[in-house]
């Protein structure tokens, strides 16, 4: 997280969860109201942190690996940790690209190709998440017949 040991031991880290997002115009103040609290926070003698990522190989991650291997995501995503600033970089960097296919006419059936989708299955067969090997079957399944 950038911190050195000095600067969080002994101190209280509190974890901020909210619901902002740009598409419900409600929810729009949250992500300065975040920053606020984390203003609060610090000022308090705490660290602030609002965001994180699983510690095991869960859902999440699980997914994220198999859009990676079906070519979804730019090379090397899945394995960041959102704590680290390198998230922030990739984050920028898909924006960035996302722009780009739209100009170049790239859809979803132009990268999930029956190759793509053998390369997520062999991922998906070699993680040893404990997430249910039957549902990512599944999961891939479903998106080869999209």
């Amino acid at each position: 997280m950038g911190l050195d040991a000095e600067d969080w031991i002994g101190k209280p880290i509190i974890a901020i969860v909210n619901t902002w997002s740009e598409a419900q115009p409600c929810h729009m103040h949250f992500k300065e109201r975040v920053v606020d609290e984390k203003r609060g926070i610090t000022q308090a003698g705490g660290i602030a942190r609002s965001y994180g990522h699983c510690m095991t190989m869960g859902t999440a991650s699980t997914i994220t690996a198999i859009a990676e291997a079906m070519g979804l995501t730019l090379p090397g995503a899945s394995s960041i940790p959102a704590a680290n600033v390198n998230h922030i970089r990739m984050s920028t960097a898909c924006g960035r690209r996302i722009v780009d296919m739209v100009w170049q006419d790239v859809t979803p059936s132009d990268i999930i190709t029956l190759a793509a989708v053998k390369n997520a299955a062999t991922v998906t067969m070699a993680r040893r998440a404990r997430v249910g090997l039957t549902w990512r079957i599944w999961m891939l399944w479903g998106v080869q017949h999209q």
